[in-house]
């Protein structure tokens, strides 16, 4: 199962001839990504059985049935395997070469089952998502079904489809385009929602959530409903520095509705002394917090306060609200089952984040450049229950807490700011009312179309990158993916990006201690591996070219190329030509600077952020934190620099 809560998939939402469209795009958009994450790992061609080939260089009998039912011309390239399944049969992928993976399918053509028969006649069936996943457990049958547990994966991959295509259902195209800035942020929370995590064929499920709860719960419809709130004992709650002797309901609720909070205590007689009020999600206090701390709700160290109050709706994220009338934002734990993750919020997360806030104000405080363009959410006003004899790595605590986050003031009083979380220019979907990038251009006064994409893209890039090299010049790099990003324009001219969820800003310590910042002394499990601690420069840079490039950058080219029809090798040339910049710009000693060119520009293959992977191999139920791994890719500058490929 994905999900310690029973995944229910019955309620409101999937419902007409417009649910079967939605359901039919959906499909297709998550078998092009499993697709693509399947080739990029290997996954197809484990133990040697598939291999890339021309149609003219496929097996004789299949070879000519192809080019006589023309299933692609005679150069067509098609990853090719052999299935020894109850009937063998081969698997025919159309695929493109690529610059950030060997090869790349494009989704446009079927994939193809290819049964030979005694007499020397081919068959042909144009697979579906549910028939390729017949194909892949006789693929992983034949081979590896000890290895990988793909059930599991098979469930959440129909999960997504489900819930993408109920995603897409929350969104209507009138064809006028996206909306003129300035855009409120939770408007653009939403169209980030569209995609979500950019290529991961499970991006969509929310394991735990029918369809009715997803409608009610998700970023893209918008709906706002109100906090639960709960009474927890003093004793057994920790605080972040930046509570300051207040509680959530000063940074969220309006003067009525503490007085509510107020009266709700009087009422269950509880001193205010020895209890203070959290605000509870809803799903969470109806399915989890019986779950998970029944005992504490029966002993009364946490009591129900059976209130609602304060208006919020679902940002990107899911489990980080954002007021319906504007204000704070607040971040809660949710028990459902994302990217193979439960979405709690433990203490410890966030006292390490309370650390990484505090090292990365370190860092403006020694750069110019990062002082003047680097802002950051205040994420220090925080509150978690923690049992007296409780550990930082249990995980029942995890589910009752809560975070404020604040945007930073100067920005949201500057009415010529505009704030885009980045991964909302990745976004050229069914539903989407065409690319940011047009209200952007609008903004500007610029033509619309490819010449001034390309030019903005160039912009957000040499921002971003910028900031991004001389981060890590300090030996610290922030989890730079679209979603943790927003990019500062003012008056349509980038001027800086804003950082939030610091729990995750990793480290190369030596480069730290040689400008004299100490180790923010991160709380991690002993003897276990963690990623906030790298052991070298290599392992660092590894988060920048995955999340930062692969999954970033190149999720809003990609959405660029199918937008404005552009080359994607002009993208990828303003991406080199914008960290060639960044790296001779952000002051690395010399020995430094030439070992990341080196890694960036000459070496041969650059690290890849597994995606299925991971999940195959994940053991027992999910915990708190992603399944994760790593692989090999091709360096797309090498490619680029050999014009090996022209992709389209």
């Amino acid at each position: 199962m994905i999900d310690p809560i029973t995944v229910r998939s019955e309620g409101e939402g999937l419902t007409g001839m417009r649910s079967n469209r939605a359901l039919a795009e959906a499909s297709s958009y998550v078998m092009t990504d499993l697709v693509n994450a399947l080739l990029a790992e290997g996954l197809l061609s484990d133990g040697g059985e598939g291999r890339a080939a021309a149609v003219n260089e496929l097996p004789p009998p299949l070879r000519d049935a192809c080019l006589a039912n023309d299933i692609g011309s005679p150069e067509k390239l098609m990853f090719h395997r052999h299935v020894r399944g109850r009937v063998d049969y081969s698997l025919l992928i159309p695929i493109e070469p690529s610059y950030h993976q060997p090869y790349l399918f494009r989704g446009g053509d079927a994939i193809i089952q290819a049964k030979a028969a005694k007499n020397g006649s081919v068959t042909f069936r144009a697979l579906d998502l549910e028939s390729l996943l017949e194909v892949l457990a006789e693929c992983w049958n034949e081979l590896l079904a000890a290895k990988y547990d793909y059930t599991r994966l098979f469930e959440q991959v129909r999960l997504s489809v489900r819930q993408k295509a109920l995603s897409l259902q929350a969104q209507t195209s009138d064809g006028g385009g996206p909306s003129s800035f300035p855009i409120p942020l939770l408007e653009l929370e939403q169209r980030s929602a569209l995609r979500d995590r950019p290529f991961h064929p499970a991006a969509k499920a929310k394991g735990g959530w029918d369809d009715k709860e997803y409608v009610n719960y998700s970023a893209e419809y918008g709906a706002a409903f109100p906090l639960q709130w709960v009474a927890l004992r003093r004793d057994v709650m920790l605080s972040g520095d930046g509570a300051e002797g207040q509680e959530p309901a000063d940074f969220l609720l309006s003067a009525e509705e503490r007085d509510r909070v107020e009266a709700a205590f009087k009422r269950l007689g509880l001193s205010r002394d020895n209890y203070a009020a959290l605000p509870v999600h809803p799903w969470q206090m109806e399915w989890m917090l019986p779950r998970e701390l029944g005992r504490e709700l029966e002993d009364g160290v946490c009591v129900p306060l059976g209130i609602s109050a304060g208006e919020y709706a679902a940002t990107s994220s899911v489990r980080s609200l954002a007021p319906a009338g504007g204000g704070h934002h607040v971040k809660l734990p949710l028990g459902i089952v994302s990217l193979g993750a439960i979405r709690s919020l433990p203490a410890l997360y966030m006292t390490n984040g309370d650390r990484a806030q505090r090292l990365l104000n370190r860092l403006r405080a020694v750069d110019e450049t990062l002082a003047g363009r680097l802002f950051l959410c205040d994420e220090t006003a925080w509150w978690a229950y923690m049992p007296k004899a409780g550990d930082w790595f249990d995980d029942r605590p995890r589910h009752l807490s809560c975070q404020i986050r604040r945007f930073p003031e100067q920005l949201l009083s500057n009415p010529m700011c505009q704030l885009v979380p980045m991964s909302a220019f990745s976004v050229c979907e069914s539903g989407a009312a065409g690319h940011l990038f047009d209200s952007w251009m609008d903004l500007r006064g610029m033509h619309r179309g490819a010449a001034a994409a390309l030019q903005l893209f160039g912009e957000l890039c040499g921002e971003y990158l910028n900031l991004c090299m001389r981060m890590l010049r300090y030996g610290v790099l922030p989890e730079v993916h679209g979603q943790n990003v927003l990019l500062v324009l003012e008056r349509g001219t980038p001027a800086g990006i804003v950082l939030r969820d610091h729990d995750t800003v990793r480290l190369y310590i030596p480069w730290l201690n040689r400008f004299g910042i100490a180790d923010p002394e991160y709380i991690v499990k002993p003897d276990r591996p963690n990623s906030l601690y790298n052991e070298s420069p290599e392992q660092l840079l590894f988060y920048l070219q995955t999340l930062g490039i692969q999954v970033n950058l190149y999720a809003i080219a990609d959405s660029l190329v199918k937008c404005y029809q552009m080359e994607e090798d002009s993208l990828w040339q303003v991406m080199r030509d914008c960290l060639e910049r960044a790296v001779a710009c952000a002051g690395w000693p010399d020995e430094d600077r030439k070992m990341i060119e080196k890694l960036l520009f000459e070496k041969e293959t650059w690290p890849w952020k597994q995606i299925v992977t991971p999940l195959l191999i994940q053991q027992g139920g999910p915990g708190g934190s992603m399944p994760s791994g790593s692989g090999q890719a091709p360096n797309p500058f090498i490619k680029l620099r050999n014009h090996e490929l022209t992709v389209k």
